[in-house]
């Protein structure tokens, strides 16, 4: 019989409700098992790593709009902005995470809008169905992230968790920047201000991948090292559950049990039967 730890995390991937503690990360099953089970260690990436173009490139692209400088003015806000944007791609680390969908009324039986059961997901981001599905609770997230912190950085570093918006219609950046483009700011004063008003920016992206249901979490910090892209943060406690793509290796396999019972994980492995998602134990008491 499964702990009642497990039985309940078998019992949320299983319902047909959507589940509002659980979140759900696709990678390869190379990183997994060399990586992320042995370090111990979830890595936190930055904006240039993402894949839409609203994040990964720079902000001056989007700056347009119906405002008319003269020549001194207009190269002081580019050099502004210029600089502004490099703080964004340095101080900014972010994760990104899948959600439940809530179901249609046809859909519930299929499973279709689980968080693990995205079947482009397991394409794109789990090797073609070679990789993994973590599952984590979400709240543990935070307080992990938060931990790595401590007291002191916590205060200075702000973290933010939420849904991402997806839309065609994006706000061009001189909506947010306007009327405030005009004020004699200080190079380090219009990068803070340019940093906290661009925040709705950072939790929008194109409706191209609104079948993602991301999850984000981000985490801005003054003094990221460029030179150490990555912020990490222990995964005990935070991570429930390892599913294993249709095509995952078998030569990875006793690795990956045997990295996954150092936490005391519950290993899946998904099936598509007649093209619907299922998911086994890997190994059923």
């Amino acid at each position: 019989m499964l702990p009642s730890s497990k039985t309940s995390i078998v019992l949320e991937l299983l319902s047909a409700d959507k589940s509002e503690n659980l979140v759900f990360h696709y990678t390869s099953a190379l990183c997994t098992v060399t990586e992320l089970l042995q370090s111990g260690q979830f890595r936190m990436g930055r904006l240039k790593q993402m894949n839409d173009p609203l994040e990964f490139l720079d902000k001056l692209r989007f700056f347009s709009g119906g405002v008319t400088f003269d020549l001194n003015e207009s190269r002081r806000i580019t050099k502004q902005l210029e600089i502004a944007d490099r703080h964004r791609i340095e101080r900014v680390r972010l994760d990104s995470f899948a959600q439940d969908r809530s179901a249609g009324p046809q859909g519930r039986e299929d499973l279709f809008h689980k968080g693990w059961a995205g079947s482009r997901m397991w394409a794109q981001y789990a090797g073609s169905h070679s990789g993994v599905c973590l599952v984590f609770d979400r709240l543990q997230i935070y307080k992990a992230i938060r931990g790595k912190l401590g007291h002191t950085d916590s205060k200075n570093s702000p973290l933010i968790q939420h849904r991402v918006r997806y839309t065609d219609h994006l706000p061009t950046l001189i909506k947010h920047l306007y009327p405030n483009v005009e004020s004699q700011f200080s190079d380090e004063e219009f990068t803070n201000w340019y940093l906290e008003k661009c925040q709705p920016l950072r939790f929008l992206k194109h409706r191209d991948f609104r079948d993602e249901h991301e999850y984000r979490y981000l985490l801005i910090r003054e003094d990221f090292d460029p030179r150490e892209p990555n912020f990490e943060f222990p995964i005990s406690g935070c991570i429930k559950a390892v599913i294993l793509g249709c095509r995952f290796p078998e030569a990875y396999r006793i690795n990956m049990e045997h990295n996954a019972s150092k936490f005391d994980l519950e290993l899946f492995d998904i099936d598509w039967k007649s093209g619907r998602p299922e998911l086994g134990l890997c190994n059923p008491a």
